[in-house]
């Protein structure tokens, strides 16, 4: 079982939720899109390795295909 990042921030949760929600039940959500998103329109000092472990850890219960497709812009 993978631990949190330590440094959680509040906020990058909102915005992963949001991305989440905002894109089709259907699709899989992109690691490397959801990470350059974050970065776009939240100031965080997590890595991008942090925000990959977030990610995973919140697709899960919401029941989100996750695609590891490379590193973040």
């Amino acid at each position: 079982m993978q631990d949190l990042p330590r440094s959680i921030d509040a906020d990058v949760v909102i915005e992963i939720g949001r991305i989440f929600d905002d894109a089709p039940a259907e699709a899989g959500i992109s690691v490397s899109d959801t990470i350059a998103e974050c970065r776009r329109n939240i100031a965080t000092k997590m890595t991008d390795e942090e925000l990959e472990t977030l990610i995973v850890r919140m697709s899960g219960p919401r029941g989100r295909a996750v695609i590891f497709d490379g590193r973040a812009d």
